[in-house]
């Protein structure tokens, strides 16, 4: 059960096509008391959709998302709801796919598999203000 601390947790919305990946982050933020998962989408279409709908505070995106490719999804999120910030997760830590990524819209990069505490800090940094 949690606990009121009076601090506004960040809406956070997950986007995976797999469902371990979404759910590994979820839980994780979940459980760190300043986070509350808005929702999750299992492709790139529901993660736009959602966007509107929800209205998240951050997406983490998965950039092997199925439905069109997650540099698409974050390209069209920026587009039509640029107060909405992104975390790109990917299983390649190479500097072309960080910088695909940021040049898409994302404003932060993370290789999948990275310490809990980084998602943490990487949502935390791009916090909007609220």
């Amino acid at each position: 059960m949690r606990q009121d601390t009076g601090i506004i947790p960040l809406r956070i919305l997950i986007a995976g096509d797999v469902a371990s990946i979404r759910h590994e982050p979820s839980t994780l933020l979940s459980l760190a008391g300043d986070f509350l998962v808005a929702g999750e989408a299992a492709n790139a279409r529901e993660a736009l959709l959602m966007s509107g709908i929800l209205t998240p505070d951050a997406v983490v995106m998965d950039l092997e998302i199925a439905g069109f490719n997650g540099l698409d999804a974050i390209r069209e999120i920026k587009a039509l709801y640029p107060a909405i910030r992104i975390v790109a997760l990917s299983m390649h830590g190479g500097p072309g796919y960080r910088c695909r990524a940021l040049e898409s819209g994302a404003d932060s990069f993370l290789v999948k598999g990275t310490a809990p505490d980084a998602l943490f800090a990487a949502i935390r940094e791009i916090k909007p203000d609220i």
